[in-house]
């Protein structure tokens, strides 16, 4: 029988070769890929910023400059969160893709609007007035209704209020600034102004006889010295003596000490005497309080430089107050002024 041939079997040299040039391919791919995957990159504007609340931006503005060609950028910024946000954009070159980030900065450069009613305000010397009821709202697209913090509180840390800056006084007459100042947590501020001016008040009377040559009374000295040694005495409804005084007593009884008689409650003194101007009013005359309407409510007795006494309540007693200042304090005025003279 004839012998079968030995099979070759191939020799480990004719495989170096093949191997080579596989490990020399595999190498260069990741060489290449590696090279492209880190060029891959893009260069940003320097200012990344989109204002607080914005709904229009374009993220696209943002990139300078990219190696590689943008097939998407990741949109999900919300500009309702004041912060950082990340931005993530997809680049691409010879099929191979890279994602590469930056952060966007959302911000609030928005001051808190501060809203008045009036840009001047006018009240009488004396009214109650507060400049906070001029004052709609201070409030801030990012923060909200802001809170009213006193100058004297406020710190180096402090945001989120505002401040009122005034030497408002609505007992003296003249022009007064009032200055809002307004600071949220980003530290943006406004301000807002306007002005009180507070008038001086006008004394008014009605008279029911009115003398041209009302005299001197001769007991005035006397009268207005009586009134002044009463100050301090107690009101006592109906009581017309030291251990309690109204008002009409008070002055029946201090006439009667110089004298001189007349009539016992206010709504019977406007016939006392004679009628005279408030502007020729001399001490010692008596001054008849009321409504504008002519409905009489008390009786004091004037003692001379816009001054009077008067029995006033049963808290004070008898005092001596502003002619003009009770004015002011009230809502009644001068009816009439009366002179009795002997």
């Amino acid at each position: 029988m004839k012998k079968d041939k030995k099979s070759k079997s191939v020799k480990p040299k004719y495989l170096i070769l093949p191997v080579l040039v596989l490990l020399v391919g595999i190498t260069g791919y990741f060489i290449f890929y590696n090279y492209i995957y880190s060029s891959l990159e893009l260069t940003t504007n320097k200012d990344l910023v989109i204002e607080y609340g914005s709904g229009s931006y374009n993220l696209n503005k943002f990139i300078k400059k990219s190696n590689g060609e943008v097939t998407s950028i990741e949109d999900n910024i919300d500009t309702s969160v004041v912060g950082e946000q990340q931005v993530n954009v997809t680049l691409k070159k010879f099929n191979i893709s890279k994602v590469v980030s930056f952060y966007v900065d959302i911000v609030d450069k928005v001051a808190p609007v501060i809203s008045i009613s009036s840009d001047e305000i006018t009240i009488t010397e004396g009214d109650s007035y507060s400049i906070f009821d001029n004052i709609n709202s201070v409030i801030d697209d990012v923060d909200g209704e802001l809170s009213y913090l006193e100058k004297n509180d406020v710190v180096e840390e402090s945001n989120c209020y505002y401040t009122i800056d005034t030497n408002f006084d609505n007992s003296n007459s003249g022009t007064y600034d009032v200055n809002i100042t307004a600071i949220d947590k980003a530290y943006n501020i406004s301000t807002k102004s306007f002005k009180v001016i507070v008038k001086e008040p006008v004394i008014t009377f009605r008279q029911v006889t009115y003398a041209s040559n009302a005299g001197v009374n001769s007991n005035s000295g006397g009268i207005v010295g009586t009134a002044y040694s009463l100050i301090g005495s107690p009101y006592a409804g109906g009581g017309n003596s030291p251990s309690g005084f109204d008002c009409s007593g008070f002055v029946q009884y201090v006439y009667a000490q110089n004298g001189l008689n007349i009539s016992r409650s206010s709504t019977t003194q406007i016939y006392d005497g004679v009628g005279v101007n408030y502007s020729d009013a001399a001490p010692g005359d008596i001054l008849v309080w009321g409504y504008s309407n002519g409905q009489v409510t008390h009786s004091a007795l004037y003692v001379g430089n816009d001054q009077m006494i008067h029995a006033a309540n049963y808290s004070t007693g008898v005092i001596l107050s502003s002619v003009s200042g009770w004015t002011r304090g009230s809502n009644v005025q001068v009816l009439y002024v009366r002179r009795v003279v002997s």
